[in-house]
């Protein structure tokens, strides 16, 4: 289930307490082209994105995906 999502200048990301959804989800914005709008990773495909994974301490961990 999505638990927490942030938009941010050049692209934004949405976490899932499940890293089954996370994964489907990202596979979804990488199918239909998301990318990052600017910035130093200007033009990279957006997705799952364990890199802003994290542990949060109401939630439990969290899986990050990024879109557009």
């Amino acid at each position: 289930m999505k638990v927490k999502d942030e938009g941010r200048c050049c692209f934004a990301l949405v976490w899932f307490d499940n890293e089954t959804e996370a994964e489907e989800f990202g596979a979804i914005v990488r199918a239909r082209g998301d990318r990052y709008n600017g910035g130093f990773f200007h033009g990279t495909i957006c997705g799952r994105d364990r890199n802003f994974d994290y542990i949060d301490s109401a939630n439990g961990p969290l899986f990050a995906v990024t879109t557009s």
